[in-house]
């Protein structure tokens, strides 16, 4: 996730709310980098593995059933690899069909799967239409899986290298360092530290941004960048939901807490109406402890004999 004292001089950004992201020109922040940068990042070979990923974008399905509307994301041939997730059936998308000249694919969301196929195991290997434009299905992920940002599920994943076909106002620009529009996390190699990747990112991000070919920032600007765990990274709608989690677990606290309070007014309401009986067993050489095992034997069986009134009989 970078972050910078005044905006780069970028052409374009696009920001899919997968994380706390601020444009502007003053203290700007984000995690969409350019593509050019992330190639560069793969080459210092910091990472076992690296998901891209952008979006999302609705796009218009047909080919099964009426034509409907979809929320697809972009990613890299190597995103599922990276993360872990198989498929559910067929495959996943691999580093080769995000390949130039590669065949048109994309893998399915289980849920979306379910929904418009039935669970039909035949839809892979069939066709469909994106914007027009044919797609076989190579798989559907697993069914545990709900992408990587909170409350950003995707019904299609489609290789990163079809973008330029189905997005209107992809230009070749896009493709160049003052674009910024991909998000990615990876996976470090082990015997890398975090310490060392963040400081090697670190440079290049400097680097390039303040000497590259055209320059995007200066160094007053102060333009950085963090490794952060993906897990609190990218946080989707958690921000927007936190809030009202917040406010019903307060709202739960308080039905608790009236709960509790209720039960230890009915306990000492019954404790004071057996005072006299207390005082009597104590007179005749009751102990406390006796006193105090006593009351909670006759509450188990009492809390035993309720659960039996509540439970179903057998006739």
């Amino acid at each position: 996730q970078w972050s910078a004292r005044h905006s780069p001089k970028i052409h374009s950004g696009m920001s899919g709310g997968d994380c706390d992201s601020q444009w502007g020109d003053v203290n700007p922040s984000g995690c969409s980098l350019s593509k050019p940068f992330l190639e560069d990042v793969r080459k210092l070979g910091l990472f076992s593995g690296i998901a891209e990923f952008a979006g999302a974008e609705q796009i218009t399905v047909s080919g099964k059933g009426e034509a409907h509307r979809a929320d697809a994301q972009y990613v890299s041939g190597d995103y599922f690899q990276t993360l872990g997730v198989g498929a559910a059936v067929g495959r996943v998308l691999t580093p080769n069909d995000d390949l130039p000249g590669s065949a048109a694919v994309v893998e399915l969301q289980y849920g979306y799967w379910m929904r418009v196929f039935g669970g039909d195991p035949s839809a892979v290997g069939k066709t469909i239409h994106l914007n027009g434009l044919p797609f076989t299905i190579a798989g559907v992920a697993e069914k545990r899986f709900t992408y990587l940002t909170p409350g950003a599920v995707r019904d299609i994943s489609v290789p990163m290298i079809q973008r330029r076909y189905l997005w209107s106002r992809w230009s070749a620009a896009q493709e160049d360092a003052g674009s910024w529009w991909m998000v990615a996390v990876g996976r470090l190699k082990p015997g890398v530290s975090p310490q060392s990747a963040q400081s090697q990112v670190s440079a290049l991000f400097a680097n390039e941004l303040m000497h590259g070919d055209k320059p995007l920032s200066k160094p007053e600007d102060a333009p950085a960048i963090a490794l952060l765990p993906a897990q609190t990274a990218l946080a989707g709608v958690r921000r927007e939901m936190s809030a009202m989690l917040y406010a019903l677990m307060l709202a739960v606290a308080i039905v608790l807490a009236i709960g509790c309070a209720n039960v230890a007014g009915l306990q000492l309401a019954r404790a004071g109406a057996r005072r006299r009986e207390i005082a009597i067993r104590q007179a005749v050489g009751a102990a406390r402890s006796r006193l105090v095992r006593q009351l909670l034997t006759e509450s188990i069986r009492s809390e035993e004999h309720t659960s039996e009134l509540q439970s179903p009989c057998n006739l």
